[in-house]
């Protein structure tokens, strides 16, 4: 905060300003978010560029969407350059906010995250340490659980499943007890049903994905995928509904890594051909067909200048 507000810099990007909104207090949500609107425009007054990359389009609490409408409203009139993950979140986007249309922006796709988790545990020894058998159908949600990832509804389907052989693992931290009593309510007498609910330190990712077969991420609503792109990097084939970036996403990795189901359509049968289809070999990894960062970092850098007009020293900025 200290160099925001004294220090020296062109550009100060942001990501997730919006992040307060799904705060229990709406009271405090409001105040965190309007003094965090108040020192972009102080950062402004300070003649500094603002960059956002957005990473959501909509309201995910549709009783806060007005608030939310008019603070983003309010934080466009400040910005001065945004990037989006896809092309279909820009357009989402400048379809709620046709001043965005006016505003310069690009693309640039989310990339890998090799480098940053380790991945040196075998799928054997990570079922091991799971307790779970190698001939087991593990079928894994991993990241936060909340309302709109629509858990609720992968147990309810998954238990119309009768095979013993199958497995479904939950992982993640929550917020919402009262969402996470619910779970608990909806898995009791099905023993293939493990509910792990903490937030997973980054080496014990690995565990987690390496013991899965496939990764279903159920989510009701969706524009880009943080725990898809983590999946990809562990090789973990991924279902996800068709909306947001989901489609952008399925072509940039290939149809083999990504397969998508219509929305409000997961059922038991939908679940089936997902496990027969990430049992199929793969000739590629999916890590491989994701962007780069070296070519990232070079095209946010590009924008950065054009934005400020200048050619900008080193990667300080």
């Amino acid at each position: 905060l200290k160099r925001l507000v004294f220090g020296s810099y062109e550009i100060l990007h942001i990501h997730w300003p919006e992040r307060n909104i799904g705060r229990r207090n709406i009271f405090l949500a409001r105040l965190l978010m309007i003094m965090e609107l108040a020192l972009y425009a102080f950062v402004k007054l300070r003649r500094k560029r603002l960059v956002w990359t957005v990473h959501n389009v909509g309201c995910r609490f549709p009783e806060r969407a007005r608030f939310l409408n008019v603070y983003t409203a309010l934080l466009l009139r400040l910005i001065d350059g945004l990037i989006f993950l896809s092309e279909s979140s820009r357009d989402g986007f400048i379809s709620e906010f046709p001043s965005v249309s006016k505003i310069s922006s690009r693309v640039i796709p989310h990339g890998s995250y090799g480098g940053e988790y380790i991945n040196e545990t075998s799928k054997v020894a990570a079922r091991g340490k799971l307790g779970l058998k190698s001939d087991e159908r593990v079928i894994l949600f991993f990241g936060a659980i909340s309302r709109y990832k629509n858990v609720e509804g992968l147990v309810r389907e998954f238990r119309q499943i009768e095979d013993p052989g199958y497995r479904l693992v939950i992982c993640g931290r929550s917020r919402d007890q009262i969402l996470i009593d619910e779970l608990k309510e909806l898995s009791r007498g099905d023993a293939r049903i493990r509910l792990v609910v903490k937030l997973v330190p980054p080496e014990e990712a690995q565990v987690y994905f390496n013991a899965s077969d496939v990764v279903v991420l159920p989510y009701g609503s969706i524009t880009n995928s943080g725990v898809a792109i983590l999946a990809l990097t562990f090789n973990r084939p991924v279902l996800l509904p068709n909306m947001g970036s989901m489609e952008e996403l399925q072509r940039t990795v290939g149809s083999n890594w990504i397969k998508l189901f219509d929305p409000g359509r997961l059922d038991k049968r939908v679940l089936f051909e997902t496990v027969s289809w990430a049992s199929e070999p793969r000739t590629d990894t999916a890590q491989s067909n994701l962007p780069q960062w070296n070519d990232i970092a070079a095209e946010t850098k590009e924008f950065y200048q054009q934005i400020c007009g200048q050619q900008l020293k080193g990667y300080g900025y």
